[in-house]
């Protein structure tokens, strides 16, 4: 069955009975007569051939399914049966028919069909045979339909590489890769960048965590139509906020955290009736901000008011009475409205749109006058404002503010990275994604042993810290230079009282220090970090020094130590000409332990260039010789690292730019537009690496964790897991992972290094399949499968697998990034290369030049492939030019 979109017209189709046949015994030898709609109806023939069904498709006829069926046919297998009651059951659903591999999942959050099991059953019949699968395929993933039709055929075919198909945007968009006339732009690859969460396992395959206390995740149970309309029933949202208030509240220690007014906020909202919990949840998960009646619409809610009327007497919901502020009222009007505000209050603005009008009227009502006070021009605007307003609700910010906290505590450690637009964090879909399905986690023992707040006042003022982080990082976003330096002179005065409070200070400092980011200091410290960029960009180089110079005094953030040294070198350097005290710094810096990898090598380039400088020659020439005697000195250029240069052929993508860069590729009569990394693979693929793929650190990282499992996941460390929805623990990538498990990873690294080929490999296979997408640090999709992981640990002698996991395992913050684009090899040979791709105008980074320099050390072949696009292009759509590779080391 085909589905190109709903009400278009229905056309037969012919199959290859015995084909299928051989594909699956349970398809029906007897096509069912079917009833397409209401008044018209078409019966399904059998056909002997699918040449027939490509003729179909290539024509211009648009093939439709839709089946609502109540006829049966005479004489039908049990076999025939059961395949015509899955018929029955298909709807019009355009997204389940267009791609069946995608029905196990809901299309998102809020829309499901009636029946999961009969989806599922679906899904498994139109997977079981090849010709059905490309059948119910669209016309731009079916093979059939990729082929050009006579009308094109005058047109030059071009292939769309994997990369460029999958994202065509990040390449320019389809419209500037076929800008040239007479072009037919095909995809190569079916995945689409929208795809980002990919069907995992069902929820009931999901593993039940190890925990002490917590109580397993609810199981998703999808919100169907039927559902919608009845009231008793509790939505997946609601079950989910209230899981989290569980396992914060009555679960942990966290509940000390709030006061007895703060927790009579929660029992509040947990004794509302079921209507009212629903309205609360929709609006927490919405910007917190003044919301009009009409702009409010849930099915499962339908009487918004007497819901809001609720929640407003139970002091959770703010309304119209509540509108106070004059910029959030005229923020809430319509443009109509506003314009008839500003013609009563003789307002003229320059500009015709209702940001500008709004605009003018603020400063209207901050403006004095000597016949009436400021506060009765601005009180005489916002009660004119509210009678214009309709019915509007915003949630009541001190109980918003506490729910919000505990949501907050429930996932501490994404509490960084998910606060954005003054939203909740994304706790919550984190935890719909678990229980749906698509988010499966790993098995871990949680141990909270210590905690991060002291107090209720510590976690308050931790929440004000971010609160300035993130207007900060607003104004940096939108330039607003003069307004983020008010901000950055709030958190600097906040963080020199808290410093001030020793009792903070030091239990600060009693934390391991994987904590220590979670805590109070550490997030006014990033703030300053963050203000060091709006220093700069103002060009105060002079306080960008003075506030670099303090954050090197704080010991919260050891992560960020060597990009403050470097900031600190270039300001006094290259801003300030201070070139003696640079160095005087660059020093500082390579006697701290704590600065390491590419950012030493970073420093030992700046103090190159400073000792060479021509106006630096005669005071500071001499003391180039004090840094490159040091043992821990390194050659910060790639001079000695091995070189390929090819040529290749650019695409010219006219009136569009800040795009990468799309190569053409022409072989065997075919022209294939891809990515720089795509068009060096080809060309080691033609050198008899013929496994490979483009995954940057991805690869190695993924064999560490699987070789690590056991040690990652399941050794019992202190705070390490401290919620049921961590996909690392707290301490990796800080020095603390190592040092706490110092012995069973030497002794894991030891048994690694002694085994042979085939241990190594069914030892990562054994980790592969017991733990197959559970969500960590293994990029599943990069594997393919077993046979695939074999193939490239058969060209790793082990022990020199186990000096590379040695290196990333024990420092992993540090060498975590900066391996080489391209991993190559041929399992035939067991031949094996890493290649760091370089297109135009790209240069090495540190981190690059380091990792490939340590690949030859042990004996790992490894160079740099620069593409040149000034060659002249061969019909392999490439040339090797005249270039010297600097001799290296063969692999062992």
């Amino acid at each position: 069955k085909c589905n190109n979109g709903a009400d278009k017209e229905t056309a037969p189709i012919s199959f290859d009975n015995d084909e299928l046949v051989k594909q699956k015994t349970t398809i029906s030898t007897t096509m069912e007569k079917v009833e397409v709609t209401k008044s018209h109806s078409m019966k399904i023939e059998k056909q002997t051939s699918l040449q027939n069904f490509s003729e179909i498709t290539s024509s211009s006829q648009t093939v439709t399914s839709v089946v609502h069926t109540e006829t049966t046919v005479e004489n039908e297998t049990e076999e025939s049966k059961a395949e015509n009651n899955l018929k029955r059951k298909v709807s019009s659903d355009e997204n389940i028919l267009e791609n069946p591999k995608k029905a196990k999942v809901a299309a998102n959050e809020d829309e499901f069909s009636d029946d999961s099991e009969y989806e599922n059953d679906l899904v498994n019949l139109a997977l079981d045979t090849e010709i059905v699968t490309q059948a119910c395929e669209t016309p731009h993933k079916s093979k059939l339909m990729q082929q050009p039709s006579s009308q094109s055929s005058s047109q030059e075919r071009i292939l769309l590489s994997p990369s460029i198909s999958y994202n065509p945007a990040k390449y320019g968009g389809m419209k500037a890769l076929g800008s040239q006339s007479g072009t037919d732009l095909v995809r190569t690859s079916s995945k689409r960048a929208s795809d980002k969460y990919s069907p995992r396992r069902s929820a009931a395959a999901r593993r039940n965590r190890a925990r002490e206390k917590l109580p397993n995740m609810p199981q998703h149970d999808p919100y169907t139509p039927s559902k919608r309309i009845d009231p008793e029933y509790v939505p997946y949202y609601v079950t989910n906020f209230e899981y989290i208030l569980t396992c914060v509240i009555e679960c942990t220690d966290d509940w000390q955290l709030f006061n007895e007014d703060e927790l009579k906020i929660i029992d509040s909202y947990r004794e509302l009736p079921l209507s009212a919990r629903k309205l609360y949840v929709r609006l927490f998960n919405r910007k917190h901000a003044w919301i009009l009646n009409s702009a409010i619409k849930y099915n499962e809610c339908p009487d918004i008011p007497g819901s809001a009327n609720i929640l407003v007497s139970a002091k959770l919901l703010q309304d119209k009475e509540d509108l106070s502020e004059i910029e959030d009222c005229l923020n809430i009007l319509h443009a109509p409205d506003v314009n008839i505000l500003a013609k009563e209050f003789n307002v003229r603005s320059k500009g015709t749109k209702k940001q500008d009008i709004v605009q003018e009227l603020k400063r209207m009502c901050e403006k004095k006058s000597i016949f009436q006070t400021k506060s009765t021009l601005k009180e005489k605007v916002l009660k004119r404002g509210r009678s214009l307003v309709g019915p509007c609700y915003r949630l009541q910010p001190e109980s918003r503010s506490v729910l919000n906290r505990v949501v907050c505590l429930w996932g501490i450690s994404l509490w960084w990275s998910e606060r954005e637009d003054d939203r909740p964090p994304n706790s919550l879909t984190t935890l719909l994604l678990a229980n749906q399905g698509k988010l499966v986690f790993p098995q871990y023992h949680i141990m909270r042993e210590r905690n991060i707040f002291r107090n209720r006042e510590d976690l308050i003022e931790c929440d004000a810290g971010m609160k300035l982080v993130d207007k900060l990082e607003a104004a940096l976003a939108a330039k607003e230079f003069q307004a983020g330096h008010a901000i950055f002179l709030d958190i600097k005065q906040a963080f020199q009282r808290i410093i001030q409070d020793v009792d903070l200070m030091d239990y600060v400092k009693s934390l391991p220090v994987f904590l220590r980011k979670l805590t109070v200091p550490a997030v006014y410290v990033f703030g300053l970090s963050r203000s060091v960029d709006l220093l700069e960009k103002m060009k105060d180089y002079a306080g960008a020094v003075e506030l670099l110079k303090l954050l090197l005094e704080t010991d919260f953030i050891f992560k960020y130590r060597g990009v403050w040294y470097e900031r600190l070198c270039l300001d006094l350097e290259s801003h300030l000409k201070l070139a003696a005290q640079s160095l005087h710094w660059i020093k500082t810096a390579l006697d701290d332990k704590r600065v390491r990898g590419a950012r030493r090598l970073a420093l030992h380039h700046r103090v190159t260039k400073i000792c060479k400088a021509k106006k630096n020659q005669a005071e500071l020439g001499d003391k180039l010789l004090e840094f490159t005697g040091r043992p821990d000195w390194q050659e910060p250029t790639p001079d000695d690292l091995p070189t390929v240069v090819i040529a290749g052929k650019m695409v010219s993508k006219e009136g569009v730019s800040n795009t990468k860069s799309v190569f053409i590729l022409t072989k065997d009569g075919e022209t294939t537009y891809c990515n720089v990394e795509e068009l060096v693979r080809d060309y080691y693929k033609d050198q008899g690496l013929h496994e490979g793929c483009h995954a940057e650190g991805a690869l190695l990282n993924s064999l560490l964790t699987l070789l690590f499992w056991d040690i990652i996941y399941l050794s019992e460390t202190p705070d390490a897991f401290r919620d049921p929805a961590q996909s690392a623990p707290l301490d990796w990538d800080t020095d603390d992972f190592y040092a706490s498990r110092k012995e069973i990873i030497d002794e894991r690294l030891k048994e690694i290094s002694g085994m042979s080929k085939d241990e190594l490999s069914a030892e990562v296979e054994d980790y592969f399949v017991n733990n197959l997408n559970v969500s960590s640090m293994v990029s599943w999709d990069l594997l393919k499968e077993p046979e695939y992981i074999a193939g490239l640990l058969g060209c790793f002698e082990p022990s020199q697998l186990a000096l590379i996991l040695e290196r990333m395992i024990k420092d992993h913050r540090t060498y975590r990034s900066g391996l080489p684009d391209l991993t190559c090899w041929n399992p035939t040979t067991q031949e094996l290369k890493f290649v760091e791709v370089k297109g135009p105008g790209d240069k090495l980074s540190y981190k690059q030049i380091l990792w490939i320099r340590f690949f030859m050390s042990i004996g790992v072949t490894a160079e740099v492939c620069h593409v040149d696009p000034t060659g002249s292009v061969h019909s392999t759509g490439m040339k090797v030019k005249n270039a010297q590779s600097t001799p290296r080391k063969s692999a062992q």
